[in-house]
């Protein structure tokens, strides 16, 4: 029988820190019975030593192709049948409280959605630090560490949110992976860390929004502590606005929030997704496509052809078929359009915080909703009405584009 919770521990060739978490873990509050422990190994040189531990202990390992923690994290959740996995980085070091903490939240979260915990990581300077005397701080019989700064930003986020009650689309800023946790089938259901990425950072942003969209809620669990050895990244880099960079660049490929990628650049997942329904005459269907590309971070599905139409343009944002899983587990809105027609105004300047319907007289002929929303259950929800025009083939596209169909 595979234990409740599993503790998923990214690691290369980070011995003396891993040998401290593994003590702290012997700690836990919850009893050894509770938990595994999967250390997901990055490639080390040398391979990662257990030890004799009162849990059960296991590793796996993936070849050494750059900083992958994120596929390394994926790795281990994979490995585990258990029903809650809590990921800790291999540098941090939980609390007695820490997992009976995370995992009472997690399997109190909603029932339908599930619920994406992550703890208080703060940080102190365990350099030299033995397990021995580690053990004697948590068990109240030695001295703590002297702590370092939190970082702010952080603090205010948890704090103007209500430590995530009242999250919003850009909370997922807020989610770190040292310290988070969520069942199994959340996890698989969001689509797990993405083993793509690869260098420092990001990971976290991508699935912790990926769990929003799919309807998660989002909670900071500020009685869960854990330790992490040395201050926070942006103190401790000297090439920080580099490393920054190039994490920005490698998340606004996959993060669809207009925040997290300015404007102008095309990316693989668009944040509005557009299903075209029925087949058009290519007039007015081609006027209708380029309404809804006006839009910006948009592109089209023709949902019922084998394959784009020939005579329209060879743009990128236009395709055919259902959009993929991971297309839909990243796009902020959905769209659904039976009939050709024009917006009267780009896409974004209509949508309000719930859904929207284009009806034409009594027809609802375009249907825009919340990625969130349809993932809650929640589609069918009252959207605000605006007005769309028909367009057929009574006027040509030449008419259209040049403004003389007015």
């Amino acid at each position: 029988m595979a234990p409740l919770t599993a503790v998923v521990v990214p690691f290369f060739d980070q011995q003396s820190q891993l040998d401290l978490l593994l003590t702290a873990l012997e700690l836990q509050s919850v009893g050894p019975d509770a938990f595994e422990v999967v250390v997901a190994d990055d490639g080390s040189p040398a391979r990662a030593v257990l030890g004799d531990r009162p849990y059960a202990t296991r590793a796996v390992r993936q070849e050494n192709l750059g900083f992958r923690a994120s596929a390394a994290r994926d790795l281990g959740a994979r490995a585990t049948d258990a029903e809650v996995i809590c990921f800790l980085d291999c540098d941090t070091v939980p609390e007695p409280d820490y997992l009976r903490t995370m995992t009472d939240v997690i399997r109190r979260g909603d029932k339908r959605c599930g619920v994406v915990a992550v703890g208080r990581r703060r940080h102190a300077d365990l350099t030299g630090w033995e397990p021995a005397r580690l053990r004697a701080w948590l068990r109240g019989d030695g001295a703590p560490p002297t702590p370092l700064t939190e970082p702010a930003w952080l603090r205010e986020g948890y704090r103007a949110t209500d430590n995530l009650r009242y999250a919003d689309d850009r909370s997922y800023r807020f989610v770190i992976s040292a310290v988070l946790g969520m069942t199994r089938r959340t996890y698989l259901r969001a689509g797990g860390f993405d083993p793509g990425f690869v260098g420092y950072g990001g990971e976290d942003w991508d699935l912790a929004n990926r769990c929003w969209l799919s309807g998660c809620d989002l909670r900071h669990v500020p009685d869960a502590v854990a330790w992490h050895d040395g201050p926070d990244f942006a103190d401790r880099s000297t090439e920080h606005t580099a490393v920054k960079d190039r994490e920005t660049l490698q998340l606004a490929r996959v993060l669809t929030d207009p925040i997290a990628r300015g404007s102008g650049f095309m990316w693989p997942y668009p944040a509005t997704v557009v299903r075209v329904h029925g087949h058009h005459d290519i007039g007015p269907l081609a006027a209708s496509c380029s309404s809804w590309l006006a839009g910006g971070d948009v592109a089209l599905w023709f949902v019922d052809r084998p394959r784009v139409p020939t005579q329209l343009p060879p743009d990128p944002r236009l395709h055919h078929g259902a959009p993929s899983n991971q297309v839909l587990q990243r796009c902020r809105y959905q769209v659904d359009v039976y009939a050709p027609l024009a917006l009267s105004a780009p896409l974004p300047h209509l949508i309000p915080d719930g859904g929207l319907d284009v009806r034409i007289g009594t027809e609802i002929v375009a249907r825009v909703r919340h990625t969130r929303m349809i993932n809650r259950g929640a589609d069918n929800a009252p959207a605000a009405v605006v007005d769309g025009r028909l367009l057929d083939d009574s006027v040509t596209l030449e008419s259209r584009w040049g403004g003389w169909d007015k």
